[in-house]
């Protein structure tokens, strides 16, 4: 399992003006294509956001650590912070 960790998901850039929200959000746009470039060269299976709120990496790793997964999970089974289906 390869994972694949992404900072900065929140938009904390000025963005609601074109001048300077086009160049900000390019920025990022920019930013995010070299980071799925990097994580599909290393054949990332979890990609991990530092803003957990957006990505519901709360919910689906207390459904880990509560054991819920554990009980219901087969080897075909989803797993819930996998990006594919190896």
């Amino acid at each position: 399992m390869n994972i694949a960790y992404s900072g900065g998901t929140a938009f904390n850039f000025v963005n609601n003006t074109p001048v300077p929200g086009i160049k900000n959000f390019q920025t990022y746009i920019d930013s995010q294509k070299k980071m799925a470039e990097k994580a599909a060269a290393v054949n990332a299976t979890v990609l991990l956001a530092n803003h957990s709120e957006f990505d519901n990496a709360y919910d689906k790793n207390r459904m880990l650590a509560g054991g819920v997964m554990a009980r219901i999970r087969t080897r075909s089974a989803r797993r819930p912070c996998r990006t594919t289906s190896r």
